[in-house]
């Protein structure tokens, strides 16, 4: 049996006066044209079988709607075969975070990726962006803050409890972590990773830093290439991250926004494995830190309370841009154009964005013309361990959307983990992952009763002057979420009737020992 959307016309008629103010003016900039150029420019690589086009935020194909909208996509203007360049963004042309201060007699710990160890020294000069550098062992080298990987080194001192992020080559990815164990004569830190896993890190021969204030420092260097104007490198884009609407993730939605979220994501009680009774703190459904954590995160790491009002909103609204679009604490130019889909959708493979080389983009299947270019925000090169436990929650906290088929759902405490597609009769598919269907139904049951019951009574939207008091764009993300929540749990309840449960937890594989 196919789900069918349930009939939220009611909600949204009350809420259509909130559309025109707001629907975005129209932009007399072609971001699209002015990017691409700037790419090519500057020795990047853009397809001429590629287009930059704005696209309607509803998704529908009203040409005057996706006229006015600040909103772009990558589309394929011709057919691609597999394999095919798509682009390329040179290293230049990413915004990195500010480097750290130096001066001469600072001591550093330079990365060597051909030796796969550190070096430490201390600096002898200083000349713009070059470091020359005497190292213990008795070597001089010039060092590149902006292109070389180095670290002050007090930024490589080890203690119990400090957060760090481990590269391991064989993913390609950093994966970030708190150090639970410190040998502090074998140089050995154990690191309990933030995705279960546990292992030993020989500090010296290990490519790893402190997760520190990197995410901030980038945010200061878009306010300050912001300022430059026309002197920045990085003007076409900047100007194109200006133009967005702000707002976007629902931890910067209006108050009556969040509201509403939070009666569709509903109070839970977390299961307790040592006891049969819930425990006395309730949860949601939507991943901790959805309402105001990278507001709270962002006051607390980035500006130890000193920016005034202004200055604070500006800030802020680059935070949002660089958690919404960045890949950790570089952004990329273009790239972050692509929109996100897996499964059948998925047409492209990258390189990874920590590296020394341009960041490349190729066809990963054929494509058809006029076909979206896709990447995935869940299973790409610097993705990390999000491919065990990242899913359609996660994404609307982290990205702003409720994103299509296939879906990937997961419910921790309760032991619930399982991907949602839709074949081409338009059936859905349930195919529970790692330990399949949970042993009981009462926590689908429970919360499939809530969404529909609060779908069919939800109070009028507006104020005293029964003008809404719900932006526009929030209020349609809020009705996709909860229609898509509802028709997961749906379909996840029917797929448990037919089969058979098993197995007790979810579990992630552990990565190689470095």
């Amino acid at each position: 049996m196919r789900s069918s959307l349930l009939p939220w016309s009611c909600l949204l008629a009350a809420a259509s006066s909130a559309a025109a103010a707001d629907a975005p003016a129209p932009d007399p900039i072609d971001h699209g044209r002015r990017l691409t150029a700037w790419l090519r420019d500057h020795g990047g690589y853009f397809s001429p079988s590629l287009e930059l086009r704005r696209f309607a935020p509803d998704g529908s194909d009203d040409a005057a709607t996706a006229e006015a909208s600040p909103f772009y996509g990558v589309v394929a203007a011709k057919a691609i075969p597999k394999g095919t360049p798509l682009f390329e963004v040179p290293r230049k042309l990413l915004v990195t975070p500010r480097a750290p201060e130096v001066e001469v007699g600072d001591r550093i710990g330079v990365w060597f990726e051909q030796d796969w160890r550190w070096y430490r020294g201390k600096v002898g000069a200083v000349a713009g962006d070059a470091l020359n550098v005497f190292y213990d062992d008795g070597a001089t080298e010039v060092v590149h803050r902006d292109e070389d990987h180095w670290l002050k080194e007090e930024d490589l001192d080890v203690e119990l409890g400090k957060r760090v992020t481990v590269w391991y080559p064989e993913w390609k990815a950093w994966f970030p972590g708190n150090v639970g164990e410190w040998d502090a004569e074998a140089r050995v830190m154990g690191v309990k990773y933030d995705d279960g896993d546990f292992e030993t890190v020989k500090v010296d021969e290990a490519k790893w830093e402190p997760v520190t204030s990197g995410d901030c420092e980038t945010v200061v260097r878009l306010v300050e290439e912001a300022a430059l104007g026309d002197a920045s490198l990085y003007q076409p884009y900047i100007d194109y991250l200006l133009s967005q609407p702000r707002g976007q993730l629902p931890a910067f939605w209006s108050d009556a926004g969040k509201d509403l979220m939070e009666k569709v994501l509903g109070p839970i009680e977390k299961e307790d494995s040592t006891s049969e009774e819930g425990s006395d703190e309730p949860d949601t459904i939507l991943p901790e830190a959805w309402k105001d954590g990278y507001v709270e995160e962002f006051v607390e790491w980035c500006t130890d309370g000193k920016l005034d009002a202004k200055d604070l909103e500006d800030q802020i609204n680059f935070y949002n841009l660089l958690n919404q679009r960045g890949w950790d604490e570089l952004m990329i130019p273009v790239m972050d154009m692509m929109n996100h889909g897996n499964g059948r959708l998925l047409n492209t493979d990258h390189s990874s964005a920590h590296g020394v080389e341009p960041v490349k983009v190729w066809a990963s299947r054929d494509i058809a013309k006029g076909e979206d270019i896709y990447t995935t925000y869940n299973f790409c090169p610097d993705c990390g361990g999000r491919f065990k436990n990242y899913g359609t929650s996660d994404l609307l906290r982290d990205y702003g959307f409720v994103e299509g088929f296939p879906q990937r759902w997961f419910f921790d405490d309760q032991g619930i983990a399982f991907e949602l597609d839709v074949d081409e009769s338009g059936e859905h598919k349930v195919n529970w992952l790692n330990n399949g269907p949970p042993k009981s139904s009462g926590f689908l049951k429970e919360q499939i009763d809530r969404l529909r019951s609060l779908s069919e009574s939800f109070p009028v939207l507006g104020d005293a002057s029964g003008e809404s008091t719900i932006p526009q764009h929030e209020l349609d993300v809020i009705v996709r979420y909860h229609q898509a929540l509802l028709i997961a749990m749906t379909e996840a309840l029917k797929s448990m009737a037919r089969d058979p449960p098993r197995s007790p937890e979810i579990s992630g594989g552990d990565k190689d020992e470095l």
